[in-house]
């Protein structure tokens, strides 16, 4: 049975006027508070973060993470609220842990979005949680009013993937591709590592299929997040293994994908023969597998003209 855990952390932000002397001081005016807690579900404990004022979004993944990758002014515009995955949260020792499918992940996004009093939203996810909104939509399309999916796959575990990445990663200049083949050399994992730290000594190492500049360092953005490494893995190896973007039909909200020229992981050719009318796609040329954070203007202005 599922338990509902919600502690808020409000901070309350005020707007004041200063009048001058021969002006009546203005009454003070709230502006809507950002606020914390959490979800537990399924046996997990899924933090939530929401910030900004706006049109609600719920963006699945990370409640860590991902609110270091959007940009504030963003924040004037839309209400977001981050929560984690499973991959990404803590146990519940007090609740039993049910069977570890796809469809139980869209239930907690969907139980959490309850307890949390939202509505309809703007479903959004970053790399494969991107796909996760999707498939949110697909499943609960009554609580969807748009899909935002960033630097997602259209396809995943097949042999189309392999090849899409293969390909693409051969138009990499040979600077990036030497850097990579050093950074595999220095690659050395151990046992004694935390899930943390063995996830992060991975994404470091594929930093120049990952980033537009080959060199960057996501320490920062890891910093502090839980890692279920078994779960994890398996969101690639079992819930999205020979996945395609229309099995089981397509969403009918509009949906707007964003990619990187220089994501190697998710290639941005993937998506070159989608032809659905409810589909943007906006291609960043100045931006890897993280637009949001490598192009923040074009990435803001591009889903502000979207979403309205």
């Amino acid at each position: 049975m599922k338990h509902y855990i919600l502690s808020l952390i409000c901070c309350a932000l005020f707007i004041a006027c200063s009048p001058s002397k021969n002006q009546e001081k203005e009454e003070e005016t709230p502006a809507v508070s950002d606020s914390s807690g959490t979800v537990s579900s399924n046996g997990y404990k899924l933090n939530f973060v929401t910030k900004g004022e706006g049109t609600p979004c719920l963006v699945v993944g990370s409640s860590i993470y991902y609110p270091k990758t959007f940009d504030q002014e963003l924040y004037k515009h839309f209400r977001i609220t981050y929560l984690d995955m499973r991959w990404f949260a803590e146990r519940d020792s007090s609740q039993a842990e049910v069977d570890y499918t796809l469809n139980s992940i869209l239930e907690d996004i969907d139980f959490a979005r309850q307890e949390l009093g939202l509505d309809s939203v703007i479903i959004a996810g970053h790399s494969v949680h991107g796909n996760v909104a999707y498939e949110y939509a697909k499943k609960y399309p009554q609580h969807v009013s748009k899909v935002m999916m960033i630097a997602s796959f259209k396809h995943f575990g097949d042999s189309l993937y392999d090849a899409c990445v293969e390909e693409y990663w051969t138009t990499a200049d040979s600077a990036r591709q030497a850097i990579q083949q050093e950074n595999w050399a220095n690659y050395k994992p151990d046992s004694s590592m935390t899930g943390l730290e063995r996830t992060l000594l991975l994404y470091n190492a594929m930093s120049p299929k990952y980033w537009k500049d080959p060199h960057y360092d996501a320490t920062w953005l890891w910093e502090g997040l839980t890692v279920n490494e078994t779960l994890l893995a398996e969101v690639y190896s079992k819930l999205f293994k020979n996945y395609d973007i229309a099995h089981n039909g397509v969403v009918e909200r509009p949906v707007f994908v964003a990619v990187g020229d220089y994501d190697f992981v998710i290639p941005p050719t993937m998506w070159d023969t989608v032809s659905y009318s409810n589909f943007t796609i906006e291609r960043f040329h100045d931006a890897g597998h993280t637009p949001q954070l490598e192009n923040p203007e074009q990435f803001g202005k591009a889903l502000k003209a979207w979403a309205n």
